[in-house]
């Protein structure tokens, strides 16, 4: 299992960097709160290490899908108590109103049609039930290099409209508060030495976002219980300021009763 590819767009122990294993980690976490005694669904759950958080966070059924088989059979392999299925983000297979939380981490922003997977999480929802959803700040994300994999991001209000033609009772959360002014600067000054024979040492030298306290490759295989560390991580109501804006946007909202 160990040939797994790490790309940056999920975990693979042993390979994930920790800052982007402990930025899942809190996810999951904040998921996990509303887990307990629900029907689970985990939309491109990818190894399943997430699944299997929401598992042990009181989930009394959890589904695991993506679009990669060989992620899915690494979940089967390792993630016991859980069922794994590859399966498309838009075309969900799973009956009408069958789960009562949808978790769909860092998915939204690579689908051609996210409105397609917004109804199809709306579809196998039960009346009242949640989906929980998150992606990268646009407003932060465009001042940094792009990303192949990601097909569009979103600014907050962009986000909260497109949730609002779905599920009632939306609200926003933010990730990982960065300095929005440095951030601007620091991009802007990249970019202007980024022809020079300067470049080089430029890109090594001037941090885009504020360092994390964290480096390394990370090993876990388990996502561990929520301990108060990485404050810098916290997921809290998204709030906007002008000198701060959060690396990650996350969304919940609730299907409407019949």
């Amino acid at each position: 299992m160990s040939s797994l590819e790490f790309t940056g767009e999920r975990i693979v122990p042993g390979k994930t960097a920790e800052s982007l294993f402990r930025e899942s980690q809190m996810r999951y976490a904040f998921a996990g709160r509303y887990a307990k005694g629900r029907v689970v669904l985990d939309v491109a759950c990818g190894i399943g290490i997430g699944t299997h958080c929401l598992l042990k966070a009181g989930g009394v059924r959890c589904i695991g899908l993506d679009l990669s088989l060989e992620a899915i059979r690494y979940a089967k392999f390792s993630y016991a108590g859980c069922t794994f299925a590859a399966c498309d983000a838009t075309s969900l297979c799973l009956a009408d109103q069958s789960v009562d939380l949808v978790v769909s981490f860092e998915t939204i922003e690579h689908l051609t049609d996210p409105r397609k997977f917004l109804a199809q999480c709306n579809r196998v929802l039960r009346p009242n039930g949640l989906l929980i959803c998150s992606t990268p700040n646009r407003e932060i994300s465009q001042w940094g290099p792009g990303n192949a994999f990601h097909v569009a991001e979103m600014k907050p209000g962009e986000l909260l409209s497109l949730m609002e033609g779905y599920f009632v009772d939306c609200k926003l959360y933010g990730q990982h508060d960065v300095g929005y002014p440095s951030c601007v600067a620091k991009s802007i000054a990249v970019k202007l030495l980024d022809r020079t024979h300067l470049r080089s040492v430029v890109r090594r030298s001037v941090r885009r976002f504020k360092p994390l306290p964290l480096s390394g490759i990370c090993t876990e295989t388990e996502f561990p219980e929520q301990d108060g560390r990485f404050p810098e991580l916290a997921i809290n109501p998204y709030i906007p300021k002008w000198q701060e804006r959060p690396v990650y946007l996350l969304a919940i909202g609730r299907k409407q009763p019949n």
